[in-house]
């Protein structure tokens, strides 16, 4: 990915997603991202002409997702870092077969009816719920609609390395019962 785009990253940096609708229900869900996500600022997001970025997505789709998942699964550097994410060995082994792990989508993090391409350094296995959703749920909401050519400028979620979230998050834990609301 190559981006001369202002960009905050690290521990410190907090995005909360929305997911505005779960099962055609409305939900309006918050969902806070840990870290491991860079946000880029001002990204000039430009329409791409929706042709072209169906002919890349066919192409990813096809072959190019499943080779890229099946050299991520036979190095053993990168096979270290999707364990530490909480994947298994299971995983791998879809993984070796071109599979994407459950639970798990390969999302383009520059996307594809903008700027982004097929390259690998673009791709990353994203958790899909509530991750993936939320991610999705942004683009849905600000980016349908524009005319092909035409610049929005927004504030960018991009997941870092090629898992995400690095780690496995704990979730939090209910309230005990009969704990007022926060």
């Amino acid at each position: 990915m190559t981006s001369e785009l202002p960009a905050e990253s690290g521990p410190t940096v907090v995005w909360t997603g929305l997911i505005k609708t779960r099962n055609k229900k409305k939900v309006m869900e918050s969902v806070p991202f840990p870290p491991g996500l860079t946000v880029m600022k001002d990204f000039a997001f430009t329409k791409k002409d929706p042709a072209i970025s169906d002919r890349e997505r066919a192409k990813f789709d096809s072959s190019i997702c499943g080779n890229w998942l099946k050299g991520l699964a036979e190095n053993p550097a990168m096979v270290a870092q999707l364990k530490a994410a909480g994947l298994n060995d299971a995983d791998i082994e879809d993984m070796k077969a071109r599979e994407v792990p459950a639970g798990y989508q390969v999302h383009h993090k520059l996307p594809l009816d903008d700027g982004g391409t097929n390259d690998p350094s673009n791709f990353v296995i994203i958790k899909n719920d509530p991750y993936h959703i939320a991610i999705t749920a942004l683009h849905n909401s600000q980016c349908r609609g524009i005319p092909v050519g035409t610049t929005k400028v927004l504030d960018w979620p991009v997941p870092d390395g090629i898992i995400y979230p690095p780690t496995p998050v704990t979730p939090a834990a209910p309230p005990a019962p009969g704990t007022p609301p926060a």
